[in-house]
């Protein structure tokens, strides 16, 4: 009996057909992969989800925690509270607390009111354990806490110690919680109706393989203590850490559990680097090319984030013998060379040299949240190619790509074009190597030199691997790639300005025919005493005729 060999965790089987074994044979072992291209769909409409916007309250709500740099208007904790006298207003100030993630170690990065990011002062500035001040409006506090706090805090033990129908105790700590408390005063020239909050969040420190010298890298980080992580915007990292499972602040685990000898560290290591790679950058510079940030709720399966942040980084991940894999980017070097001389001719071969048109695309549309628009959805400019669509007959063959999990202008865009590039690679083959083969693995890249079809060295990528079991011939599925896909020209970005944040507000507007002039009245001594304005109509001096 045969254990099944392996396991597509996210995307859709190549469609090659490998046809059937050899003569004679009745035990294969069968290893395949997905292909990414499929994130690619047209005539859906783009993913705009104001999720990261709304102000969860009430009912229960699932437990979440951040992923790299991301955006959330958080959870209620309790509603709204007030207190306090001052500005004609017997309840003078107004507190939220909310909770931002549910996992120690998040950082609270900036915050934003009534759309528009806010500038806090210092701890010398803070009021009345308020926290620290909104010097930008002068009437709001915000105090962080990130999970590590072991004492209720004292200003809400002060102000709602007595508070009615629901008095903040000292047991009420957040144990794990990362929370802020904001409050605002009353001033109705500043604050009409409730003001909305954002908080930009840095995520929750994950384990990173390289940085472990105990684990085949150079480092001081150790799974078995969280203290050594650090935080990190690497999509393969944070997949690499929901596989071996991501523990909660009570000890319950969300994630895989995939021990980490089933984690091929070489595999992980590469792919992780790959993410780091120097890229072009907004306004020139450099960045890493593959960059994360999500927030997880843990009503969401893990292989559903997991198929977000391999978008991220155009990733493949594959389980072989019970080990996972993974690519992020291009195609690695190859690993295996052949000739048509190696190909067994005695067998068939089956060749896909393009799709139907129907299922084609020449261009591309994405959409992904934009920090400089306060993390609302945004469209990236888009990417037409005039020879692609020559190609197809001159239709205009446009596929939509959501990246929620990329809040990064110039890497949406070099995705965009490292998608459709790999769109635009139809060659497919199906055929039998000789038992020397055995050495190919899902993922694998393999440089083919064939005279029949005009390749020099041409990558092909495995997608499938038929091991015939009693003559070793192997049976794979190729699939045209060029690593040139993921290498990045210095122009590549297109102009893509953000919308201003917050609303506009319109011009100040004036009564014509109307004007006010300082004035005073005096006493009888002839001093001058209350100020009153003195208002006036303006007489129409036109001349007429």
């Amino acid at each position: 009996m045969i254990e099944e060999p392996h396991r597509v965790l996210t995307g859709f089987v190549d469609e090659v057909d490998l046809g059937t074994p050899a003569a004679g044979g009745t035990l294969s072992c069968v290893l395949g992969i997905a292909t990414s291209a499929r994130v690619l769909t047209q005539d859906l409409p783009l993913k705009k989800s104001d999720e990261t916007q709304r102000l969860r309250s009430g009912g229960l709500n699932p437990v979440s925690f951040m992923l790299g740099k991301y955006a959330t208007a958080g959870t209620h904790i309790c509603p709204p509270m007030s207190f306090g006298t001052g500005s004609g207003s017997p309840l003078a100030y107004l507190t939220y607390v909310i909770d931002l993630g549910d996992i120690p170690g998040q950082t609270l990065s900036r915050v934003m009111i009534n759309d528009q990011y806010v500038t806090l002062g210092t701890l010398t500035e803070a009021l009345y354990g308020f926290g620290l001040p909104v010097t930008t409006t002068g009437a709001a506090w915000v105090k962080y806490y990130d999970g590590t706090q072991t004492v209720a805090d004292p200003y809400l033990l002060a102000q709602y110690g007595f508070y009615p129908n629901r008095p903040w105790t000292s047991d009420m700590i957040g144990r794990g919680m990362c929370y802020a408390i904001v409050t605002f005063r009353h001033n109705p020239e500043v604050w009409q109706g409730f003001p909305r909050v954002l908080f930009e969040m840095g995520g929750i420190p994950l384990y990173d393989i390289r940085k472990d010298s105990t684990a085949g890298g150079s480092g001081t980080h150790r799974w078995a203590t969280p203290s050594t992580w650090q935080q990190t915007n690497n999509p393969m990292v944070m997949i690499y850490n929901i596989m071996r499972g991501i523990t909660l602040w009570e000890g319950s685990i969300w994630g895989g559990r995939v021990a980490a000898a089933d984690l091929v560290a070489a595999s992980w290591m590469a792919a992780m680097n790959e993410c780091d790679v120097a890229s072009p950058a907004v306004g020139g510079g450099t960045e890493a090319q593959f960059r994360a940030g999500f927030e997880v709720t843990l009503d969401q399966q893990p292989a559903d984030v997991i198929a977000e942040l391999l978008k991220a980084c155009s990733g493949q991940i594959v389980e072989v013998g019970g080990r996972w894999k993974v690519r992020a980017g291009g195609a690695g070097l190859p690993v295996y060379f052949f000739t048509d001389a190696d190909v067994v001719i005695s067998q068939s071969q089956d060749f896909q040299p393009f799709p139907g048109l129907e299922t084609c695309f020449n261009g591309i549309h994405a959409s992904y949240p934009e920090p400089d628009s306060l993390w609302v959805t945004k469209d990236a400019p888009p990417r037409y190619n005039a020879t692609y669509e020559a190609e197809d007959q001159n239709r205009r063959r446009v596929a939509d790509l959501s990246l929620p999990a990329v809040p990064y202008p110039a890497q949406v865009q070099r995705l965009m074009v490292a998608y459709i590039k790999e769109e635009r690679r139809f060659r497919r083959h199906g055929l039998t190597l000789p038992p020397d083969a055995a050495v190919l693995e899902p993922l694998d890249a393999a440089s083919w030199t064939s005279t029949m079809n005009g390749y020099a060295a041409k990558v092909f990528e495995v997608s499938e691997v038929n091991d015939n079991l009693q003559n070793c011939l192997q049976r794979v599925a190729l699939r045209e790639r060029d690593p040139t896909d993921y290498s990045y020209p210095s122009d590549i970005l297109l102009p893509s300005a953000p919308g201003a944040p917050g609303a506009v507000l319109p011009a100040t507007q004036t009564v014509p025919g109307w004007a006010v002039d300082p004035w005073s009245t005096t006493d009888a001594a002839g001093a001058a005493r209350r100020p009153p304005p003195r208002a006036f109509a303006l007489l129409d001096r036109r001349k007429s005729g």
